[in-house]
């Protein structure tokens, strides 16, 4: 699918490729590339709760909660954000400095998979609203340890490497900009 999209742009900016110049045309290509440049994650978090009952400070059991949920990211590399300046074009040799990659979605449905519940306690279930934030908030924490950075950028040139070489450029140089 994508590359039929892929090939359709390419396609579309050849056949106006009698108006504008080189620069333009490639600006044009890459901002309409912008949804292409993503990399979609899905997460499993199990969320594990223990609570210890009490009835005037004296402990009568414990209630305990397993459960699992999923987080649904989407990295990319905002290609809209790119300015005309960012582009430098020689005969056959093109050099583009690409945004750094970013978080674009953050979605974490409140869904449960309830593994196991064992509970002695009747308000227990209006504690799952506090349990989900605060796995959300580990979920946000951890972000940084998924490296999705690399594996985006890596996306994002071959991707960019492949329409480039379709256009005609035998020499791409692809940089990304720090954050």
């Amino acid at each position: 699918m994508k590359k039929l999209l892929m090939t359709g742009i390419i396609f579309l900016i050849l056949i106006s490729s009698g108006c504008g110049n080189k620069k333009e045309k490639i600006f044009g290509v890459i901002q309409n590339c912008s949804e292409l440049a993503t990399l979609k994650v899905t997460l499993s978090k199990c969320i594990f709760a223990e609570q210890v009952n009490r009835i005037l400070m004296i402990p009568i059991g414990k209630s305990k909660f397993v459960a699992q949920s999923e987080v649904i990211l989407k990295y990319g590399i905002r290609l809209d954000k790119i300015k005309k300046e960012d582009i430098e074009i020689t005969d056959n040799k093109i050099k583009i400095k690409l945004p750094p990659v970013e978080l674009l979605d953050f979605n974490y449905p409140p869904k449960l998979d309830v593994i196991e519940e064992y509970t002695t306690m009747r308000n227990w279930v209006t504690q799952i609203t506090n349990i989900m934030q605060q796995a959300e908030d580990s979920v946000r924490k951890n972000l940084k340890y998924l490296d999705m950075e690399d594996e985006c950028k890596q996306k994002t040139t071959l991707m960019l490497t492949r329409i480039f070489n379709d256009l005609g450029f035998d020499d791409i140089e692809i940089e990304y900009k720090s954050e």
